[in-house]
């Protein structure tokens, strides 16, 4: 019989494995710990800010408006209908020439041209002559879209400087030709001293809503860190459109436009830093 001896060199390198083991689980629990205790002590520590929105308004009475007229033509090929509407708008554009509206002050927004299509019977080439839905059972679709024709369409915008004439150039428009007027609008040709004034008056409007904030809470203003400006402005719109038939008379009421007055808004948002 073999004698038996204990390892108890084994015994102790895997006592210090588990020591080893234990001390390293031991360390990442407590640096975990502390970083957690760090991270809940975080105190921001950036400037305290207050934000305020403000808003100015001015009106102005506009000094031109604007409108866009439309001609429409119809013929059986391409290079008729264009003639056709070219001869109306040539028309209308030699009118507002002689009443007062410069070649600058009107231009082409939009013109094109496109066929007409018309569903059409197809002919049996069994029976000449004959529909295929006289021959044929009920229930299937015997036509086909043909082309019938052209359309053109331009479309016109028009500045009046003088807005008092707005309604009779309507008219007058109409009159020769137009086949709808729309878009009819009074606004001003420049407006950048406008928005500058509206601007301004915001500025003010904010300034005067932080300094009494500040009052309110017990805190002083110390400098301005951040603007920021919206999107303002505004005028009347005129959603009536004016068309004209074929059939109908040529001599057209003057409509009574008046042109009103504007409002122009700007709106701001300051940031101020406080103590």
């Amino acid at each position: 019989m073999q004698p038996s001896f204990h390892d108890w060199a084994g015994d102790k390198r895997l006592k210090g494995l588990v020591f080893v083991v234990l001390a390293l689980g031991a360390l990442a629990l407590v640096s975990y710990a502390y970083y957690a205790y760090k991270s809940s002590q975080y105190i921001y520590t950036g400037p305290t800010t207050i934000s305020v929105r403000g808003v100015g308004e001015v009106t102005r009475v506009p000094d031109i408006a604007m409108f866009t007229f439309s001609v429409q033509a119809e013929a059986e090929n391409p290079e008729a209908a264009q003639k056709k509407s070219a001869d109306a708008v040539n028309l209308i554009t030699a009118y507002l020439k002689e009443n007062g509206v410069a070649e600058a002050d009107y231009k082409t927004v939009n013109y094109s041209l496109y066929p007409r299509y018309r569903d059409m019977p197809v002919v049996s080439s069994t029976a000449p002559g004959l529909p295929m839905m006289e021959i044929m059972p009920p229930g299937y679709d015997y036509t086909e879209s043909t082309v019938v024709g052209y359309t053109a369409d331009q479309a016109i915008e028009v500045k009046v400087r003088d807005t008092a004439k707005a309604g009779a150039l309507i008219a007058g428009v109409g009159e020769r030709g137009a086949t709808n007027v729309s878009g009819l609008r009074f606004t001003l040709d420049d407006d950048s001293d406008a928005k500058a004034e509206a601007r301004a008056e915001a500025v003010a409007d904010a300034k005067k809503k932080a300094l009494q904030l500040a009052d309110t809470l017990g805190v002083r203003l110390t400098r301005l860190s951040g603007f920021w400006e919206e999107d303002g402005g505004g005028y009347p719109m005129y959603d009536q459109a004016y068309g004209a038939e074929a059939s109908a008379p040529k001599a057209m009421a003057v409509p009574d436009i008046p042109p009103g007055e504007n409002t122009i808004t700007s709106a701001v948002n300051l940031t101020y830093e406080i103590r």
